[in-house]
């Protein structure tokens, strides 16, 4: 049997971190730039009798491998091979935007390496990113996303991810209580029971340009210190540091240490606290900040330290005379969670604050294995997510039709149709019911993605669902089709592969038997999520219904959607009407008119809509015969690109001035969208739309309205994408208080 075994210092075996500054310039200018953490090795480990090949890896997310691919490579018996994988900037979508939208997007992104052996298994290595624009300046990840990185499921409930984290839910001024059920109070530490040694890693540093220390200390004092490492001078923004070495060298910063490590003079049998530093874990050794909270709930703050003022009354009182909280609360510890919400024994997260900082508790982030509370009181309780904690229920798909043998993917069943005018623009997920060695051919049966889209089946898709992936050499999937005009049409795929020379082919079927093949070539496109658009490849059709068969014939392809289109231009053009039940215009009367962007004309390219990609890079299946594409709630047009257009056609019942505004969501600023209305091929109204990042395409705000003179009777609106990278979820005209 073959295994994945990280070679990094992150605690679980099955996944690497990376993390990536843009602008790396020490902040305050006092030091050299930060360090990235821009590469990870794993190996693959065969453990097995007999030796094993890699017969297929796939890479997900901005992540490609170092140096040639494995792929062909044999592991020997109980031998191990091991392979780099590096973080590519070149492939990340940055977040984009104000300064705010910035400093509160995501900071983690994700991705995964997959390996497939001659033995017929399959291997994964998840890949995760902390990014950030600039070191500090508020862009570190906060607690929440440190945690996420490295695969806990640890969650501090409604901590924002502006400004770290910092000055928000964990800001309880020091002091000593605990957050939520997860939190230990716990002073002191021991080996636990059934270990020998405990291991201490640190898997983030987010401070300012001076190394932090992590010690520990004897019971009740400071006087007694055992260090365990000062991180090295420029790790001082990344995860996994380094530790500084006294020969100026640098190695990881984690350690394992037994119990001859404390000393036999410190207090208790191995106990010991730690200190982070400024702080102990013992909050009674540290100082307390500027704010003090009674037990009463009150909060005091103190400029001397030895009176305060009430921040709500104004009045003053000795501090002597307050029943405090205990304070100096700047070291934080969790029972660490794994990635399904269970409790990994005698393991804790450990999480400290500069004194007087920010409190957002992401300045030292350690993770400890083999230890137990030693304060009295302080067993940790049993663990379970909250009774009222959101659990996530997928939405289910609407019901698939009863399938008695193969039958298209189409909501109906019908077969996908391929007009002389529009031609088809299918999406590679919605390949045939019927299941495996009928509508599709999987070499393995165990699903290796994490994308939830049809999980009846065995084929792999990318995360978000829109292609199908880790296409092994000799996997097929099939559509039924079905063509109106027989003659000659250009095939074309979407698709993505770091690799050279991947081919697939089409073969058409009708009665049984095959009576046309074709084959594509996948442009390189640097990596498994970078998709493009093949050349056309020439393929004579006949018409009626028939089976499509897509073959990957070396594999090692993502395909995201399939294009047939009549290549010698014959056949008439569809003409254009309002995409309404009778064709008939949408009227705009004195109620106006709402329109779900989504219901743009019929009449195909270049007459009801332009898109300037030919493929479909979504998989909604919604209007097959249009190569516009969906998000796949059908909440919107998406995928918008520079000078692409939908029109509208609509009917006036009275001229006049009318309110328009546009219901969009980007992740982007700066996107901007111009509607025409046009009679004939003359606009003779336009309105401009700047629209603003609303932080996601899954996030929508109506525009402010704009005010046209519309004219009486039937003409067409075209929304044109000025710079593209925005969704369009709907398009409203109301009518003004003042007509013509």
């Amino acid at each position: 049997m073959a295994y994945v075994k990280s070679l990094d210092a992150g605690f679980f075996q099955d996944r690497l971190q990376y993390s990536w500054i843009d602008n790396p310039a020490e902040k305050r200018g006092t030091g050299e730039d930060r360090d990235v953490k821009d590469t990870g090795v794993f190996s693959l480990v065969n453990d097995a009798a007999v030796a094993t090949k890699v017969s297929a890896i796939a890479i997900d997310g901005p992540f490609r491998l170092a140096g040639p691919s494995p792929v062909g490579a044999t592991i020997p018996a109980g031998g191990a091979l091991d392979v780099t994988v590096v973080f590519d900037r070149a492939l990340f979508d940055a977040p984009t935007g104000t300064v705010g939208a910035i400093n509160t997007a995501p900071a983690v992104s994700s991705g995964a390496v997959t390996v497939r052996t001659s033995a017929g298994e399959t291997l994964k290595m998840d890949l995760s990113l902390i990014w950030q624009p600039i070191s500090e300046g508020g862009f570190e990840p906060n607690l929440n996303e440190i945690w996420e990185a490295f695969g806990f499921s640890n969650h501090i409930e409604g901590l924002t991810t502006a400004n770290n984290g910092g000055r928000d839910v964990l800001d309880t001024d020091g002091s000593y209580i605990a957050f939520d059920e997860t939190e230990i109070l716990s002073p002191y530490w021991r080996i636990a029971d059934g270990y020998d040694s405990f291991t201490v890693t640190q898997i983030g540093s987010f401070t300012g340009p001076s190394p932090t220390n992590v010690d520990i200390h004897t019971p009740d004092s400071l006087s007694s210190l055992k260090r365990l490492w000062r991180v090295a001078p420029n790790d001082t923004q990344m995860v996994l540091p380094d530790r500084a070495l006294v020969d100026n060298g640098e190695a990881p910063a984690t350690l394992t240490l037994n119990g001859g490590f404390i000393p036999d003079s410190w207090t208790g049998d191995d106990v010991f606290g730690f200190r982070i530093g400024r702080a102990s874990s013992d909050p009674t050794l540290n100082v307390v900040g500027d704010y003090l909270r009674t037990t009463d709930g009150d909060v005091w703050r103190t400029f001397d330290g030895s009176s305060a003022r009430n921040e709500e009354t104004g009045a003053w009182k000795p501090i002597d005379a307050l029943d405090l909280i205990q304070q100096g609360h700047w070291i934080r510890s969790y029972v660490a969670m794994d990635k399904d919400g269970r409790v990994v024994p005698d393991t804790y997260l450990i999480a400290y604050d500069y004194p007087k900082g920010n409190h957002d508790y992401n300045d030292v982030v350690l993770v400890v294995q083999g230890i137990a509370p030693a304060a009295d009181g302080a067993a940790p309780p049993v663990v379970t997510p909250p009774a009222d904690s959101p659990v996530e229920t997928p939405v289910a798909p609407p019901p698939a039709p009863e399938v008695t043998g193969q039958a298209s993917y189409a909501p109906d069943g019908a077969p996908w149709v391929i007009s002389a005018a529009n031609g088809l623009s299918l999406s590679a997920p919605l390949f045939d019911r019927g299941g495996q060695g009928v509508a599709y051919f999987e070499l393995t049966s165990d699903r290796v993605d994490n994308s939830g889209f049809r999980p009846e089946e065995s084929v792999e898709y990318t995360p978000d669902g829109d292609a199908i992936a880790y296409g092994l050499a000799g996997e097929w999937i099939e559509y039924t089709i079905s063509v109106q005009e027989a003659g000659l049409y250009d095939l074309s795929m979407v698709t993505a592969t770091p690799i050279n020379d991947r081919l697939i082919a089409a073969s058409f079927t009708q009665n049984d038997a095959t009576y046309a093949r074709a084959e594509v070539t996948s442009p390189l496109t640097g990596s498994y999520d970078r998709f493009e658009a093949s050349a056309a490849t020439p393929v004579e059709l006949r018409a009626g219904t028939q089976v499509l068969r897509v073959l990957f014939e070396n594999g090692a392809t993502n395909l995201r959607s399939i294009e047939l289109v009549k290549a010698d231009g014959s056949g008439d053009s569809a003409p254009q009407t309002a995409f309404t039940t009778d064709g008939l215009p949408w009227l705009v009367d004195a109620q106006g008119v709402a329109l779900d962007a989504i219901l743009f004309d019929q009449g195909g390219e270049g007459v009801a809509y332009h898109d300037a990609s030919a493929g479909r890079l979504d998989s909604s299946g919604f209007r097959p015969d249009t190569s516009v594409e969906f998000s796949r709630t059908l909440e919107s047009v998406g995928y918008t690109e520079a000078g692409e257009w939908l029109e509208y056609t609509l009917f006036v019942d009275q001229a006049g001035l009318y309110d328009l505004s546009l219901l969009t969501g980007t992740n982007q600023n700066g996107r901007s969208l111009t509607a025409s209305f046009l009679r004939g091929d003359a606009a003779y109204e336009t309105a401009a739309f700047t629209v603003e990042s609303t932080l996601s395409f899954k996030t929508f705000t109506e525009s402010a309205a704009q005010i046209v003179a519309l004219e009486a009777g039937e003409q067409v609106l075209r929304i044109a994408f000025d710079n593209g990278g925005v969704d369009l979820s709907a398009i409203s005209l109301a009518a003004s208080d003042t007509l013509l």
